[in-house]
């Protein structure tokens, strides 16, 4: 495994089909048969699982990362745009109207940045669902001029 983002030890620089960087995370994904979409490795127990989005935007309803009680222990994002763009975290089994569903999380990303972070003492939890969006503001519905890189661990 090489060194991630500021040399953080333990992490995987992950790759698209072309070989370009897509992202890094704290465990190994697996790339669909079309070589551009990054999935979770399935596992079981109380594991932190990988989950990556090469291109996350403003998909109606949010993407669902898992459709159950869960936690987000690491992100990382990758703002290749020229303009800030927003994660929006949606705690929810049910649908997610961007713009009108509050988010109960909510991460900023400047411009031309990639960053990761930890969330401490067990994640970030959500009772019912654990779904994303990238928008142009904190609660909007518009997209990103370019959609972000995102990955992340979650159980």
């Amino acid at each position: 495994m090489s060194a991630g983002i500021y040399g953080a030890p333990g992490l995987v620089n992950t790759r698209n089909a072309s070989g370009t960087e897509v992202g890094v995370l704290a465990a190994p994904l697996r790339i669909d048969p079309t070589g551009t979409t990054a999935q979770p490795v399935t596992t079981t127990g109380d594991t932190w699982l990988p989950y990556g989005n090469a291109a996350l935007t403003n998909t109606a309803g949010g993407v669902q990362v898992k459709g159950a009680a869960g936690a987000v222990g690491a992100i990382t994002i990758y703002n290749p745009s020229n303009a800030v763009a927003f994660v929006q975290f949606f705690d929810l089994a049910s649908a997610v109207t961007l713009g009108t569903t509050t988010p109960t999380f909510v991460v900023g990303v400047p411009t031309l940045v990639s960053f990761y972070f930890t969330i401490p003492q067990g994640g970030l939890s959500f009772a019912n669902a654990i779904k994303i969006a990238a928008t142009t503001t904190a609660t909007g519905s518009t997209a990103p001029s370019t959609a972000l890189v995102f990955t992340m661990a979650y159980r």
